[in-house]
Order: structure tokens, then sequence, then C-alpha cells
């Protein structure tokens, strides 16, 4: 009998209770009362008086391992692009496995794409951005 007093006393308090929609890291959707941007729970008279104000962008964190992932990959990148830029000579192989030297124009883009690649992985916003490609690429294709 107190679970359904306790439970009638609740009911008004549950019926003012906001729902937010969001979707993780991995596309999937989730209901809860919880803005996880914010952190503050939501409530109607938010949602009657217009009081949410939009997030400007996702602020959730990144996995540490996710992170220290980038961060290795930008050294990597790093290190392919500082040894380009040394050598004298540069390879490349066909399809049947043999070497051959790449032409001036051949190093050019391989140094531009790999400058490319260096700049996408070592800048700070990296780990995020990366993080989020997923859902932003589902989004899209939704």
């Amino acid at each position: 009998m107190r679970a359904v007093g306790l439970l009638l006393f609740l009911l008004p308090a549950l019926a003012n209770a906001a729902v937010y929609k969001w979707t993780d890291s991995q596309g999937v959707l989730h209901y809860d009362d919880m803005n996880q941007a914010s952190g503050k729970a939501l409530t109607q008279d938010d949602v009657k008086n217009r009081q949410i104000k939009p997030v400007p962008d996702w602020t959730g964190l990144v996995p540490a391992e996710f992170a220290r992932d980038v961060e290795q990959r930008c050294a990597q990148s790093r290190e392919r692009l500082a040894g380009y830029r040394s050598a004298k000579t540069l390879f490349g192989r066909d399809p049947d496995g043999h070497s051959y030297p790449l032409s001036a124009a051949q190093v050019r883009l391989l140094v531009a794409q790999t400058e490319r690649e260096t700049a996408g992985l070592c800048d700070a916003e990296a780990p995020r951005r990366l993080y989020l490609q997923p859902v932003q690429k589902k989004a899209a294709t939704n």
C-alpha cells in the first residue's frame, strides 16, 4: 500500500518530466531526461517556455583509448612525412611487386597527400572530429 501511495505522490513529478533525444557515437538513438551536452535535466517548464538553449555542438568526451590511438596515428604520419621529405629517392611498387623510382610529380603528390593526412590527424580537434565521423556519415545517409 505504501508503494502505491509513493507512486501516486510521484506521478505529478513524472508527468512534468521532459524527454531528450540523442544519438551516441555508435549511431544508437537514446531517450533520456538528461541533456547529454549540458548535464542538466530538462523540465516541462523548459519546454513550455522554450528555455532550452540550442547546443552549439556535441561536447561529450572522446574515450581516452581513442584519443591515444589518434595521437599515435599523428606521430606515425609525422614520421612518414619527415621520411618522405628527407629521402633522396622514393620508390613505388607495381601490382607485380616490382619497385620503381617515383617521378618528381609523384613525390610531390605523395608529400601533399601525407601533409593533408598529418594535418587532419594532428590538429587539436582531431580526436573529437574523428570520433564523430561514423555518426555524421550515418546521419548523412539517412
